[in-house]
């Protein structure tokens, strides 16, 4: 119950609320953060926004589009010295093994 106390006291230091309010990026997440783990207890969304004193619909649209991104890590990897590409056209026409420019002379000579 810390958490929601926590996230209470970083709500009530927002002078807006409601339609069209900004809520700081970092609060947001925790929010979102304390509503997945409600999910994962059992908790439904109505009340973990009862307890937080937010709206359910905003709550359950911030964790719906929570849900729709994942974070990703970019990994630079050793790339060989002659690189080739893959172009993928419609209705599942596949160009392999072209370098940078034929890629960029072909879409050239198709667009």
């Amino acid at each position: 119950m810390g958490d929601a106390e926590e996230i209470r006291r970083g709500l009530a230091k927002i002078e807006r609320r409601g339609r069209g309010a900004r809520y700081p990026g970092g609060l947001r997440q925790r929010i979102i953060d304390y509503c997945r783990a409600g999910a994962e207890r059992g908790v439904g969304v109505k009340q973990v926004a009862r307890e937080l004193g937010l709206s359910w619909k905003t709550l359950s649209r911030w964790h719906s589009a929570a849900q729709k991104f994942h974070r990703v890590e970019v990994v630079a990897t050793e790339v060989s010295p002659r690189r080739t590409h893959v172009l993928h056209g419609p209705r599942g026409t596949r160009v392999e093994g072209l370098g940078l420019d034929e890629v960029a002379d072909l879409l050239r000579r198709l667009g």
